[in-house]
């Protein structure tokens, strides 16, 4: 229940998530998966705000899903959630890396790096293999927040190095994923 209000992608969808994930943990405080979902959307909760009030909430329940289940995908990507919000890149990248060994389908994970590199430490060769994988996995999985925000990365890409043009179809292909994509419209 928590996901799929989460999946909504929208402030009050977060808030209404985070209150399923701490029923399910009054039901069961050992279930790892809820304590990571928080670290998730509290990290979600806090991405556009000038001041972040959830930095400590993400760290502690991403660890508490760590000690439950240190191999558990969700629980890794909390903890380099809290690395982003941190400005601690490199660890969080380490921690995406580890959940894409496992599992280098995730969509959402290439996307997240495709922000480290484009945003924090400007690496415009791993931008854009990010990008690319994003697109490839999110398009795969028919995941259409995930997809309209890769095409983000990749028309923003390309503005970045001066193609303004070849841009403007994949910005397109973000509004058409997702109308809602402020992001994409601002770049148009």
């Amino acid at each position: 229940k928590g996901l799929e209000e989460v999946q909504k992608e929208t402030r009050e969808g977060l808030i209404a998530g985070i209150a399923s994930f701490e029923k399910a943990i009054e039901a069961d405080e050992q279930f790892a998966h809820p304590y990571a979902f928080m670290a998730i959307s509290y990290y979600f909760l806090d991405l556009f705000m000038v001041d972040k009030s959830h930095v400590e909430d993400i760290n502690t329940f991403a660890d508490k899903a760590i000690l439950l289940d240190p191999d558990l995908d969700e629980s890794l990507i909390g903890k380099a959630l809290y690395y982003m919000q941190t400005k601690q890149h490199e660890l969080a990248i380490q921690f995406f890396q580890k959940v894409l060994d496992r599992r280098p389908g995730l969509g959402w994970v290439h996307n997240l790096l495709s922000t480290i590199y484009s945003l924090y430490l400007l690496d415009t060769e791993q931008y854009l293999r990010h990008t690319m994988h994003g697109i490839q996995y999110a398009v795969a999985g028919q995941d259409s927040g995930t997809t309209s925000m890769a095409f983000l990365h990749l028309g923003n890409a390309l503005v970045l190095n001066g193609f303004l043009a070849e841009a403007e179809p994949y910005l397109e292909k973000s509004l058409s994923y997702n109308p809602d994509n402020l992001y994409s419209g601002t770049l148009l």
